[in-house]
């Protein structure tokens, strides 16, 4: 499951909710803002997702999109768009 711009996390884990198995998601998400970006990993750790199945980035999505050398063959991607970016 992706989220290109993940904020806190909270919309992954609420897809969480709708799984059969979600002891066997892998979470990717990207998020621009440092400080948003700690959150969502502290957020996946409380709420038990195990550290290898998380793939979580510190990043532009607008400018510089998930990296090509990496896995992206996703079987759910999910955002709330960034209105607010200019």
């Amino acid at each position: 499951m992706y989220d290109p711009c993940m904020g806190s996390g909270s919309l992954l884990l609420n897809a969480k909710k709708y799984a059969a198995e979600p002891d066997y998601i892998r979470y990717y998400g990207q998020e621009l803002m440092t400080s948003t970006y700690n959150l969502a990993r502290m957020n996946m750790f409380l709420h038990g997702i195990v550290p290898k199945n998380q793939k979580l980035r510190n990043g532009d999505t607008l400018d510089g999109d998930w990296p090509v050398d990496e896995e992206t063959d996703f079987n759910m991607v999910l955002m709330n768009p960034p209105y607010s970016a200019k």
